[in-house]
């Protein structure tokens, strides 16, 4: 009498044990579809094993091709995803390749922290508006302290009174209005990891590369590596991580791991992305050939993977296996991953 089976002309079950009726009363024709028993047990083993992946010991036996098959597709997918937020970016800023490119490399400057106050820093400030001033660091640094908050204060050392100062004078300028400090995130952070330090970081890139951000289609990545490596902010980040505080002599130069996550992050999806848009193959080959070269990211996923035995020989490895533990093994979801589905057979 279930009126769910109103509308059913055929109901396909594993064991056709009771006749089902409509709420007219009418027998549903039923059709058994039957597997062998042991794909069903092998099933539940992944499904009811607690591993930090459900198929640990058996991944192993997986054909090698297949395997690497896989992880291409996972790789792809994983673009996809990213290509997300370049793709509303894109739409929001009408088609400007160069606006959308510089508001996703904000966000990744801000990591995974402060990743979305970076975001609406750089909404705030349209490029025009820094490509206006690139010729000064003092001024590329007002525009960006500004806007994002820090520069509220009325009082502060010598540096933050200029910057202030400056930014006064190019808020009224610009009709800009800055989004909120307390967007900001410093609890529990390493202080190199700072917001400060990074739009420190942010700063000096616009302003010693007027035009990286347009180099980021042009360039090869090696080029964008190199540059994103070679950026210093200011001397006054020397001897702070904060406004006002002093600290002991440390250069803020990006370190190589930040480096490696802003390309993977910004510079290899935009190419993925405009290579689809555009129809391109060569930017799409071009990411993946630099995502070959780069060394695996170091973390707690890719950690875990090399326990298992499993080879992470490059960063084009490291994503896909993050796509695979992320999205697939955390929710075993094992009927729609391919070694999965080789382990069930």
């Amino acid at each position: 009498d279930d009126g769910s089976y109103q509308n059913i002309i055929l109901h396909l079950v594993y064991q056709d044990d009771m006749e089902i009726s409509s709420a007219s009363r009418q027998a549903i024709p039923t059709a058994e579809i039957r597997f062998p028993p042991h794909i069903h047990e092998r099933f539940s083993s992944l499904l009811n094993n607690t591993e930090w992946i459900p198929c640990g010991n058996l991944i192993h036996a997986i054909d090698p091709l297949i395997l690497n098959l896989w992880l291409d597709r996972l790789m792809a997918e994983r673009m996809e995803q990213k290509a997300s937020d370049i793709i509303r970016n894109h739409r929001e800023t009408k088609g400007d390749w160069k606006e959308t490119i510089y508001r996703q490399l904000a966000r990744n400057f801000g990591f995974k922290t402060n990743g979305l106050a970076f975001e609406l820093l750089s909404k705030s400030l349209p490029l025009k508006y820094l490509e206006k001033h690139c010729h000064s660091l003092i001024q590329t640094e007002a525009l960006l302290f500004g806007q994002a908050g820090f520069l509220e204060a009325k009082d502060g050392d010598n540096y933050y009174v200029r910057l202030r100062k400056e930014y006064d004078f190019l808020r009224k300028k610009y009709n800009l209005r800055p989004i909120h400090h307390e967007l900001w995130k410093f609890l529990r952070m390493r202080p190199v990891n700072f917001p400060t330090v990074r739009i420190a970081q942010f700063a000096a890139m616009l302003n010693s590369n007027p035009g990286l951000v347009s180099k980021f289609l042009e360039h090869e990545p090696e080029a964008i590596y190199d540059e994103l490596r070679s950026l210093e902010p200011s001397g006054y980040w020397d001897r702070h991580y904060r406004f006002n505080n002093p600290s002991t002599v440390k250069k803020k130069s990006l370190g190589n791991e930040a480096v490696y996550n802003i390309i993977i992050n910004t510079l290899i999806p935009v190419y993925f992305e405009y290579g689809r848009q555009t129809g391109t193959d060569h930017y799409r080959q071009k990411a993946v050939e630099f995502l070959e070269k780069l060394p695996p990211e170091a973390n707690r996923v890719v950690r875990g993977w090399k326990e298992y035995g499993m080879k992470v020989p490059n960063a084009f490895y490291s994503q896909a296996m993050l796509q695979l533990k992320n999205y697939y093994c955390n929710y075993k979801k094992c009927l729609f991953c391919q070694v999965g589905n080789q382990i069930i057979r």
